[in-house]
């Protein structure tokens, strides 16, 4: 194998029970007979031995497909980074250029096909604000799509989840990945899979190209590495088995010409025996005042787990005045914030936080911002998380009051 020229190149493919397979093209390097800005789609029903067109999409555009996957429903995702159409008839010249004014480089965005590959909807832009050249998703046991990007083409080690509604795709916020992003300023550091699978019980299980194998069991916030696995290889894709395996396969070496190396495709399979720190949630309440006319200033930040009160636990909060005392706005980011206040977990899971110095204050313009975290011992069997931060005004008004 290696990188050779041809027009009719394919990179992914998805099955169904009677033997038919789909597969798409990389948009624009392919096809030049079709026109050479589109995606294609084609079929086959013989195993492969011959092919027909059947779809395209996203003509006038670049985009590189990275994933095609095939939902619990049927349905085809095809998953990767959309930019403008370039070269002899394009909108620039070459792939990498940037018209003026632009702010980074291209989108990313998923077509998802009910009919088997026939027809196509979309596109729909995930990932928001994000490089993300080559991520990666999984589906959701309510059939919503969590996709991840890694940090292996210098993007931002984040998540997110797009849940199916009666009238389409809503994204939900881009979260961060806590365990397994870059610990120092190596922008292709960590070890994020940039390849990702799940199991029925909620295990996600991923590779990355001479990296760890990695799990996490709390929608990809945290990463645990794979002990006892071997290094996987350059560009790999992982798929969950029926038998409870998984499979990931790879091809040797890298991105080098046909023939200059002795390249081959190659796979790992193994089962998992895992024993993770349990996942836990944090939620952040503002108080109200004992006849519940008045918010005051008093939180109670809860820690759970599976659901469950853990108790006897470490809260952290950080606060944050929104202004300095000049006027100005304040340039500390609440996680940052240098004013920390501890709280421990009672047995209903609850950390309670009083903040009595915010109430003198009698500036109605006046605000400050909160946030919490869990940061677990070491020889702690829970997990750590990041909860919510909320913003508040010290002096509140009270209800039915003229």
């Amino acid at each position: 194998t290696g990188r050779c020229h041809n027009t009719e190149s394919h990179q992914w493919h998805v099955g169904f029970p009677d033997g038919r397979i789909v597969r798409s093209a990389m948009g624009q390097y392919c096809y030049e007979k079709d026109g050479r800005t589109q995606t294609s789609i084609e079929e086959s029903i013989d195993g492969g031995n011959s092919w027909k067109k059947i779809s395209h999409f996203l003509q006038g555009y670049w985009f590189y497909t990275h994933k095609l996957k095939k939902l619990s429903d049927g349905s085809i995702v095809s998953a990767g980074f959309l930019m403008q159409s370039f070269g002899p008839g394009g909108s620039v010249e070459q792939r990498k250029s940037i018209v003026p004014g632009q702010i980074q480089a291209g989108d990313t965005c998923f077509m998802i096909s009910s009919d088997g590959g026939y027809t196509w909807d979309g596109p729909h832009f995930v990932l928001q604000g994000i490089i993300s050249w080559e991520p990666d998703f999984v589906e959701l046991p309510d059939g919503s799509l969590l996709f991840i990007n890694s940090t292996i083409q210098a993007g931002r080690a984040v998540r997110q989840i797009v849940r199916r509604t009666d009238t389409g795709f809503v994204n939900e916020p881009v979260m961060e990945i806590r365990r397994g992003s870059p610990t120092d300023s190596n922008p292709q550091g960590g070890f994020t899979p940039e390849t990702v699978t799940m199991t029925p019980d909620g295990l996600i299980v991923g590779a990355r190209r001479g990296g760890v194998y990695s799990c996490s069991n709390d929608l990809g916030e945290n990463w645990y590495e794979i002990a006892d696995a071997p290094k996987c290889v350059y560009q790999p894709i992982i798929e969950a088995l029926p038998d409870g395996r998984f499979l990931t396969a790879w091809h040797y070496d890298g991105d080098v010409p046909f023939g200059q190396l002795d390249m081959y495709i190659g796979t790992h399979t193994f089962r998992l025996k895992h024993d993770l720190p349990k996942s836990t949630a944090l939620t952040l309440e503002r108080q109200l005042s004992q006849d519940g006319s008045q918010y005051i200033n008093a939180f109670t930040a809860r820690l759970t787990s599976e659901g469950k009160p853990v108790v006897g636990r470490e809260i952290q909060m950080r606060v944050r005045q929104t202004w300095l005392a000049d006027g100005t706005a304040n340039p500390v980011d609440i996680a940052e914030s240098p004013d920390i206040r501890l709280a421990t977990t009672d047995e209903n899971g609850k950390a309670k936080f009083a903040l009595t110095e915010m109430d003198i204050i009698r500036d109605i313009h006046h605000g400050y911002s909160v946030i919490v975290n869990f940061i677990p011992k070491p020889d702690d069997d829970c997990a750590d998380c990041k909860g919510p931060s909320r913003g508040a005004y010290p002096l509140t008004p009270k209800r039915n009051c003229p």
